[in-house]
């Protein structure tokens, strides 16, 4: 059993602020965010060089920290945990710029390839899986308070960027931003109720 010795007092801070976050007090969570907010995006600044970027991928990785929040244990320091999601979350960025096989080949760029080979049509259980999980998050929408319902369809139906959401609404992006933070929060808490994880146990059968 491993045994945890006594915690730096910033540790300390952090470890009360998880806790309290884990209950959903989103103020205990701002703290969080805005203490580690700018080491975030000046790390993310000197990977990806681009602020808008940077900015993107820092908002990412709070995002997906607060979605992981209950995992979180103090065996590490929280920053040292937030750290490692916003890096692996770099990663990720890092291969969605670089081109797929898949539009390489529909593009002829690789020469005597057929685009077909490059296919990731899903089956048709797949398909059907995928409507059925889709109904299921449009259901969970009709239940959200209007304002979170309509930046997630303008984010995620309209496929709108921050900026385009910003102007269509006549707000400033950074409150876009924060009101669709807390949309997917609250979306992903009702995923977390017994009737959303039944139907998604369903369709993994």
């Amino acid at each position: 059993m491993e045994v945890i010795g006594p915690r730096p007092a910033r540790q300390e801070d952090d470890y009360r602020l998880v806790l309290t976050a884990k209950t959903g007090c989103q103020t205990a969570y701002a703290t969080l965010l805005a203490r580690y907010r700018q080491a975030i995006f000046q790390l993310m600044l000197q990977r990806v060089k681009n602020a808008e970027d940077a900015q993107d991928l820092t908002m990412e990785a709070f995002e997906k920290a607060f979605l992981k929040l209950h995992s979180y244990a103090p065996t590490h320091a929280f920053s040292t945990w937030l750290f490692k999601i916003a890096l692996n979350n770099l990663i990720d960025f890092t291969r969605r710029k670089q081109p797929s096989l898949t539009r390489l080949g529909e593009a002829g760029e690789l020469s005597g390839y057929s685009p077909e080979w490059f296919s990731t049509a899903p089956s048709p259980e797949e398909m059907m899986i995928r409507e059925q999980r889709i109904a299921l998050v449009q259901r969970l929408l009709g239940r959200l308070d209007q304002r979170y319902r309509q930046m997630l369809e303008l984010r995620y139906y309209e496929d709108l960027s921050y900026e385009e959401i910003a102007q269509q609404l006549d707000m400033p992006i950074g409150t876009v931003k924060a009101q669709l933070f807390r949309a997917k929060a609250n979306l992903y808490d009702m995923l977390q109720t017994p009737y959303a994880k039944a139907h998604l146990e369903q369709t993994r059968r």
